[in-house]
Formats: C-alpha cells, sequence, structure tokens
C-alpha cells in the first residue's frame, strides 16, 4: 500500500482524493473493513479497492485474480495490465474486506493472487509466512497494477 501511495505522489493534479485504509481482523470476520464501511457514503466514494495477498506466483505467469469485480472496474484492471504487463482472471471469491463495502452498495473489487486458481501461497497462515516468501517482482507488480487502476481513476 505504501508504494500505491508512492506512485499516487507523482500524480501531479488530481481530481478526486485518494484514502489508503489497511484493516485488522479480516479473518476474524472482516472486523476492520466492517466497522470502518459504514462510517463512509457510496454516493462519494468512486471504488474501493482492496489488495490482499499479492506476493506469491509461483508459476510466474504473473496472473492476479479480481474478486467479484464490477463491469467497470474490471475494465479498468483490464487496461491498466495491459500498461503494466500482468495477466487477470475473475473469481466469485468472498469473505474478504471488500464485501464489508460491496453490502453497503459501494462499487467494491478485489485484488489477489491466483487463490482460487491454486497458484497461492503453501505458507499462508502459518509460521512460514515470512518475508523470506515473497515473491518482490510479483509484489511490485501488483502495486503498479493497482496504482495504475488508481490513477485512471483520479486523473
Amino acid at each position: 500500500m505504501l508504494a500505491v501511495a508512492r506512485y499516487l505522489v507523482d500524480v501531479p493534479c488530481r481530481t478526486a482524493p485518494v484514502t489508503i485504509v489497511l484493516f485488522d481482523g479480516e479473518e476474524s470476520g472482516l472486523l476492520g473493513s466492517r466497522a470502518y464501511a459504514p462510517t463512509k457514503t457510496a454516493a462519494n466514494i468512486r471504488a474501493v479497492h482492496t489488495i490482499d495477498q499479492v506476493a506469491w506466483d509461483q508459476d510466474n505467469d504473473l496472473r492476479f485474480e479480481l474478486e467479484l469485480p464490477t463491469t467497470a472496474l474490471e475494465a479498468e484492471y483490464r487496461a491498466a495490465a495491459q500498461v503494466v504487463g500482468a495477466l487477470l482472471t475473475t473469481t466469485t471469491t468472498q469473505g474478504t474486506d471488500h464485501e464489508a463495502f460491496r453490502e453497503r452498495g459501494f462499487d467494491a473489487i478485489g485484488l489477489t493472487e491466483e487463490y482460487v486458481g491454486g497458484d497461492t501461497s503453501p505458507y499462508r497462515h502459518t509460521p512460514q509466512d515470512t518475508a523470506a516468501t515473497v515473491d518482490i517482482p510479483y509484489l511490485v507488480l501488483a502495486a503498479k497494477l493497482t496504482a495504475q487502476v488508481l490513477i485512471s481513476e483520479v486523473e
């Protein structure tokens, strides 16, 4: 998220503000996002982008999953993927932070490594889930992809 924020700093004139929020308690029932979402109004938010688990790409195909995208958000990510060199698939994955916003009428999307596609970290939720198992180039690509989408939304 900090890398995405750094990319956004270079956008000279934004037409809309960007808020970056980090949530806790996702695995315990989306506690953070469920507490935060009611404090916002869907009419005042362009879109909610959640990013969860984007640091494993064992087959090096540079593919990400878009969780429950709206048609417009999927189009934005596909255009951005062309620019940064990523591949995308869509899923109907729920149970992650974007769900707390979608339930309240927000346009929301989740970005993740290939959790449904099976190319996901075998170390997830284990003591071996450390910085040593992070695929740094893939993580950087996730940041570039997300930043490209956000830049297109606020330029």
